[in-house]
């Protein structure tokens, strides 16, 4: 078993990340920029899915310390 590993293991964030993330696999426009930028199509497995969703935190998501305000509040 793979175990998926983002910046936003352990923040109170995470389960909006997964929401978006499950959001982000299943939207047509979003796979086909994830293809056309790395050539890959994203797969809901293993290394594949770390791989959409290292791009989706730095594509689309952010990472927790993109939002000072809402770390500061945490």
């Amino acid at each position: 078993m793979t175990t998926l590993t983002t910046s936003w293991n352990g923040h109170p964030g995470l389960p909006a990340y997964i929401d978006f993330l499950e959001w982000a696999l299943r939207h047509e426009e979003t796979r086909q920029a994830f293809r056309r930028s790395t050539g890959n199509a994203p797969i809901p497995a293993g290394e594949r899915l770390q791989r959409f969703s290292d791009w989706v935190e730095a594509n689309l998501y952010g990472r927790p310390e993109d939002f000072p305000a809402e770390a500061e509040a945490a």
